[in-house]
């Protein structure tokens, strides 16, 4: 077995402690959307 080193333990940022100013802020905070223009965005 390796040693195991700082490097193998980064990862993801720690999330933020502030909450949100308002719900549509958490909102994108939490659901990423995907993008909207598109061929069938524009179909239908």
């Amino acid at each position: 077995m390796q040693p195991l080193t700082s490097d193998s333990f980064k990862g993801q940022g720690v999330a933020a402690l502030t909450p949100p100013t308002d719900l549509w802020e958490r909102m994108r905070r939490g659901f990423a959307m995907p993008d909207l223009d598109n061929d069938l965005v524009e179909k239908n």
